[in-house]
């Protein structure tokens, strides 16, 4: 599309404009669960676009895979929704685990989960959590 299409479809449809934050009562489900979350904590994919519907200040703690390209060799990991954290406010941190695309299987080791969740507690991010709930994992 070329920027004239777009500076037209623009003017056509006016402002757009939407209340933030949103009324929970008229959520779908899923919005709802990550509205009422304290701590979010999900493997990187597109269901992390609810997120989308969390409050500001909500604890988010993403499983990222390490994205690997056909030799093997590590291609990075996708930061979207850390960017997508920031941009809402949101306390986020990611903890990388051992897999791959090719593989559906994904190896989370359990310290580095709680490690994630007591730095994120350090910063203040975590409401209504209980560290002792991640004694001798962390």
């Amino acid at each position: 599309m070329c920027m004239c299409m777009y500076q037209q479809i623009k003017a056509d449809l006016g402002p757009i404009s939407a209340p933030y934050p949103p009324d929970p009562r008229l959520f779908p489900p899923q919005c709802s669960m990550f509205y009422r979350a304290d701590l979010i904590l999900a493997p990187h994919g597109a269901g992390l676009t609810n997120l989308l519907c969390a409050r500001p200040g909500t604890a988010v703690v993403e499983l990222q895979l390490d994205l690997l390209d056909k030799s093997g060799l590590s291609g990075g990991t996708n930061l979207n929704y850390m960017k997508l954290s920031h941009d809402l406010d949101l306390c986020y941190h990611g903890v990388h685990v051992r897999g791959s695309r090719q593989h559906t299987t994904m190896v989370v080791e359990a310290a580095r989960v709680a490690a994630a969740v007591l730095q994120l507690a350090a910063r203040g991010c975590v409401r209504g959590w209980r560290e002792e709930a991640f004694v001798g994992l962390g």
